[in-house]
């Protein structure tokens, strides 16, 4: 999602963004996995009761697009000039 837009892999922000994200994000399942599955379980079985909250999470969805897309245009187009 970041690399795609800015038209590169060496976008070194982006990696370590996802190290930041990614790695601790796996300890945590690992550590679900091991320890409570039943609750990893649980959590993946969760879908929004009411029609409100499928809405928000409808309208949020590519919102949280236009957040990993935007970081990619601005490395590529060079939008902000961030000393």
């Amino acid at each position: 999602m970041f690399f795609l837009p800015a038209g590169t892999f060496s976008y070194w922000e982006a990696w370590v963004y996802l190290a930041i994200i990614f790695i601790p994000m796996t300890l945590v399942l690992i550590y679900l996995f091991k320890n409570d599955p039943g609750l990893l379980e649980r959590r993946m079985k969760t879908r929004e009761p009411e029609t409100e909250q499928k809405l928000i999470v409808k309208l949020s969805v590519p919102l949280f697009l236009i957040a990993f897309l935007l970081p990619g245009f601005d490395q590529r187009f060079g939008w902000s000039d961030v000393p």
